[in-house]
């Protein structure tokens, strides 16, 4: 690798833990940009994700695709940096204090964007970087294998070394302190110090294993050796499990009000057990007689499983009607759905030993990506869905007035639930709108008292104009 790159990676890295130094000084200090909300979360967003993209793309792409790549992940993520604040400025407790008081609302991402934007950018990268290696849309399977795999190892092995230098910049630090020397126990303890050379550290981790790829790729293959002979064992389970429902019935299952996730955990298990085993293809490797009969049953328990899993939560929808929790629940659905679809057509279908497992994992890529822009967008906005529905409910009379959860509205479904909430106060017409309106008015009122006023300044709220 060219030893430019190497310096610009390192030199990202550095820049990086800068920039999130003032940052994080900005929002201790309460000053610009951190009094912006709009403008600090896209940034802290941005500031995150986008270098680390970027160290790790750059040298594996061509300069235009590097570039246009790196300004369309930023634009992306600001924008869906701008929305999390939009939906909800205040967060889930201090949104009156944001709206009523004009106080500084919330301006760190929600974790909801923590926890899918990395999921999402692995996959998005590892697609962009193998169409650019292959120069064309769609690369071929064995690249897409080669370069995702290569990145997790990168990720995993960056993280344990920067676990590393920071054990041993302690233990450091505790042998200087036997002889009453405190100057590295200060400076590590320092942001301006410790945010820089973390982002520094990771960013040569990621030259480093690009450097040695073989020891990535050696890494890897133990890893999925080792994972692949897991795939019998968690086959024979799902198998004795759907044999057990023939005896025992699905009412068990569904009495637990948990058997969607965990099915879908379990079908999140075979899919990575089953591309274990089948890695970048039966050409490339001799795949042992029990792994191919593991790996077959498997693809086909795979879609029973799902089914199962759709079943319990369109019958929790029926129900009780939607909530943000259910959405991103029928949203797993869809993706487990392509992949169960998918690897049947494999098992049953396929010329040789489940390859359309290839084009299925591919397809399914990109619904995953599909599925998280819509979920953190208006298009699929689980809050914005949950809300509508569940108003529609109580407006229609499915659920009555006393039983309907105000307290979703105002504290868990963001600006979506308050402006709901806000119209039932005033509400006029239809059924029970009085008793909608009263109780609404009330549960407004309850927690304006309750969030915005300390104990010692607790008035009546029939002070409150609004109440």
């Amino acid at each position: 690798m060219h030893r430019s790159f190497g310096i610009t990676r390192a030199a990202i890295g550095l820049a990086q833990g800068i920039v999130l130094y003032f940052l994080d000084a900005a929002f201790e200090a309460k000053t610009w940009p951190a009094t912006d909300a709009l403008v600090f979360a896209p940034l802290v967003l941005v500031s995150v994700f986008v270098p680390t993209v970027a160290v790790a793309a750059i040298g594996n792409l061509r300069p235009r695709n590097f570039a246009i790549w790196t300004v369309a992940a930023t634009v992306i993520l600001a924008g869906l940096g701008a929305y999390d604040i939009l939906r909800d400025p205040g967060g889930a407790v201090d949104i009156f204090q944001a709206l009523l008081n004009g106080t500084r609302p919330r301006g760190v991402p929600s974790i909801t964007l923590w926890l899918i934007v990395p999921v999402g950018l692995f996959i998005a990268q590892a697609l962009i970087v193998s169409g650019d290696a292959d120069r064309k849309f769609m690369a071929g399977y064995g690249r897409y294998f080669d370069i995702a795999w290569k990145h997790g190892v990168q990720i995993v092995l960056a993280a344990l070394f920067l676990g590393a230098f920071w054990l041993l910049l302690w233990l450091g630090a505790a042998i200087f302190k036997l002889i009453n020397i405190d100057v590295l126990a200060e400076l590590i303890a320092k942001r301006w110090f410790a945010l820089p050379a973390s982002t520094f550290v990771i960013a040569c981790a990621i030259l480093i294993t690009d450097v040695q790829a073989g020891i990535v790729r050696g890494v890897r293959t133990l890893t999925l050796t080792l994972l692949s002979w897991l795939m019998p064992l968690m086959a024979a389970m799902t198998v004795a499990f759907l044999a057990a429902l023939v005896f025992t019935g699905l009412e068990p299952l569904l009495s637990t009000r948990r058997a969607t996730a965990v099915l879908l955990f379990a079908g999140a298990a075979l899919v990575l057990l089953l591309n274990a085993a089948y890695q970048d293809g039966p050409g490339e490797q001799q795949v042992a007689r029990i792994l191919r009969y593991a790996g077959t049953a498997t693809a086909v328990a795979l879609t029973p499983l799902v089914a199962i899993a759709a079943y319990a939560v369109a019958l929790r929808v029926e129900q009780y009607g939607w909530t943000p929790e259910r959405v991103v629940a029928v949203a797993c659905v869809v993706v487990a759905a392509c992949y169960a679809l998918g690897y049947l057509l494999a098992a049953l279908k396929s010329p040789q030993w489940l390859k359309w497992i290839e084009p299925t994992n591919i397809l399914a890529a990109f619904v995953v990506l599909a599925v998280m822009l819509a979920l953190l967008s208006p298009m699929a906005d689980p809050a914005r869905i949950a809300v509508a529905d569940q108003v529609a409910r109580l407006e229609s009379g499915r659920i009555s007035p006393e039983k309907f959860d105000y307290q979703f509205l105002r504290f868990r479904s963001g600006r979506y639930g308050v402006e709901a909430l806000a119209r039932l106060r005033a509400k006029q017409d239809g059924p029970d709108a009085a008793r909608i309106a009263e109780r609404a008015n009330a549960i407004w009122c309850r927690t304006v008292a309750a969030w915005m006023l300390a104990p010692e300044r607790m008035v009546e709220t029939a002070a409150y104009p609004a109440c």
